[in-house]
C-alpha cells in the first residue's frame, strides 16, 4: 500500500493525532490517571510508529511507487525532512523545558530527538544527492 495523494496524506497526519490521543487515554485508563510518565511513553512509541508507517507508504510526485524507499530516505524532497525534523526537535525541547523530569519523560525527550535528527539527515543526503544529480551550472 502507498500513499500518493494530497488527501490521503492529510488524512494520516490528521488521523495520527487522534489515534494517538485515544491509544493514549487507554492506556491511562487502564494504568491510571495519576500516570503522566506513561502517557509520554505511549506518545513517543506510537509516534515512532506513525512515522514508520508514513515513511515506508508515502510516495511523493515522481518518486517510484513499488520498489521501497532507500532506508534512510524520509521524505520525498529535503524542504519536507527538514520542517519535519525541526517539529520534532522543537517537540523535544519544548518537552524537556515544561515537564518534570522523569526516565519515561528522558526516554520521550530521546525518542522524538531521534526522529528530528533523523528527518535532518535525511534531507541532507538527499540534498547532496540532488545537487550531485544536477547539471552543473554555467
Amino acid at each position: 500500500m502507498r500513499i500518493t495523494s494530497v488527501p490521503g496524506k492529510v488524512g494520516y497526519v490528521v488521523a495520527a493525532p487522534v489515534v494517538l490521543l485515544l491509544l493514549q487515554l487507554l492506556a491511562l485508563s487502564i494504568a491510571g490517571f495519576e500516570s503522566g510518565g506513561l502517557l509520554i511513553a505511549c506518545g513517543a512509541l506510537a509516534q515512532v510508529a506513525f512515522v514508520v508507517v508514513g515513511v515506508r507508504t508515502f510516495r511523493g510526485e515522481g518518486e517510484p511507487i513499488d520498489p521501497p524507499r532507500a532506508w534512510w530516505r524520509m521524505t520525498a524532497r529535503p524542504p519536507a525532512g527538514f520542517a519535519l525534523g525541526a517539529l520534532f526537535l522543537v517537540q523535544a525541547a519544548v518537552s524537556t523545558i515544561t515537564a518534570e523530569p522523569s526516565a519515561l519523560r528522558s526516554a520521550a525527550v530521546a525518542v522524538w530527538a531521534v526522529l528530528g535528527l533523523a528527518y535532518l539527515g535525511a534531507s541532507v543526503a538527499l540534498a547532496r544527492r540532488k545537487a550531485a544529480d544536477s547539471p552543473a551550472a554555467d
